[in-house]
């Protein structure tokens, strides 16, 4: 195995530093374009939901969709394709921040036995503050006056997205219950999702997992409804 691997890498060499190197369509080599199925089937099974603890989320699925070489490149060799923020806060930011407000707001709510057809300006101002509170540590970071900019949008963006949940809900006769609701997800800690992944037999022997984060669900006597959370580049809080 030594002296296969110091073949291999006498041909990787010589493939990305000689001058005289060929196009890929005309390399003949004994070991060009080789690769262990076997290994790279282990190797990157849980990026592709082939196991319980990482199973496939729509995050994961949306990005292949869109581009399988950036998802490739993003989801399972893990390089970071995000143009740089500069000195604004990263757009994976916002969206974070934007979570935990609307998991704070809802969440109290809930407790306050709020009915979810109900908004106030007081309820306007409990999302302001809110967003004051979470974004107090990103404020502090990078160019103040872009900074300040963009979370000023974030405020704008969710008190619009209350308002618009509360007037024209997506499934009548039914509440906030849950949020953040993980399926096969641990959370930062590392604890186990209450929610096991979900499995699928593939029918080759092989058993694909989906899970993931629900933003929220709402219940009701007779439905019951799934909100997701998405922040558009339009300057919005899309709900799905």
């Amino acid at each position: 195995h030594a002296d296969l691997a110091k073949a291999m890498s006498k041909q990787r060499a010589r493939f990305f530093f000689d001058k005289r190197t060929k196009p890929l369509r005309e390399v003949r080599a004994p070991f060009a374009f080789a690769i262990d199925a076997d290994r790279i089937a282990t190797q990157f099974a849980s990026s592709f939901g082939l196991t319980p603890e990482r199973p496939l989320t729509p995050t994961r699925l949306e990005a292949l969709a869109e581009c399988r070489v950036h998802g490739f490149m993003q989801h399972v060799l893990k390089v970071d394709v995000e143009a740089p923020a500069g000195n604004a806060a990263d757009a994976r930011v916002l969206g974070t921040l934007a979570h935990a407000v609307m998991e704070r707001f809802f969440t109290e709510r809930k407790a306050a036995h709020v009915p979810a057809a109900r908004i106030t300006d007081a309820d306007r101002d409990r999302v302001r503050a809110l967003v004051a509170e979470e974004a107090a540590a990103v404020v502090a970071t990078g160019h103040l006056a872009a900074i300040r900019a963009q979370v000023q949008w974030l405020e704008t963006a969710l008190v619009r997205a209350v308002s618009m949940l509360a007037r024209a809900p997506r499934v009548d006769g039914v509440e906030p219950n849950d949020f953040e609701v993980r399926i096969g997800v641990p959370d930062r800690s590392g604890t186990p999702a209450a929610l096991a992944s979900a499995p699928i037999e593939l029918g080759d022997g092989r058993t694909l997992y989906l899970g993931g984060i629900i933003d929220r669900v709402d219940e009701g006597p007779r439905a019951r409804a799934v909100v997701d959370y998405k922040t558009a580049s339009t300057g919005s809080i899309r709900r799905m």
